[in-house]
């Protein structure tokens, strides 16, 4: 059989697992990113916790897994780096877009 005569099928991502408690807690499970290439699972967990003049928001990102080559040459420990950095320079924007109404840093 010929490519162009198999069936068509549609791309489906993966299943994304969540979990969600209004006002306390959203939780979804999936990998992100260059980790969707190994064996394993992420969790991503927002909070939500009453504090002084508002509500606290808090992100942690979890995962673990096995990968039998290296993650394009760099180590787990400079992988891991990489994900909090992007994670936090997207949590800052979530934040200043949330108080200034713009994600964006404003230039001085």
């Amino acid at each position: 059989m010929l490519l162009r005569d198999a069936p068509r099928r549609r791309q489906r991502a993966a299943p994304c697992r969540r979990l969600a408690v209004p006002g306390k807690t959203l939780r979804l499970v999936g990998m992100l990113g260059p980790f969707q290439g190994i064996a394993g699972d992420g969790v991503m967990t927002w909070t939500i916790t009453p504090g002084s003049g508002g509500s606290k928001l808090g992100l942690t990102y979890q995962i673990a897994g096995y990968a039998n080559v290296s993650l394009r040459g760099m180590g787990y420990d400079a992988w891991s780096k990489a994900a909090d950095g992007m994670l936090a320079e997207q949590f800052a924007r979530l934040k200043r877009s949330i108080e200034t109404g713009s994600p964006d840093a404003k230039s001085n």
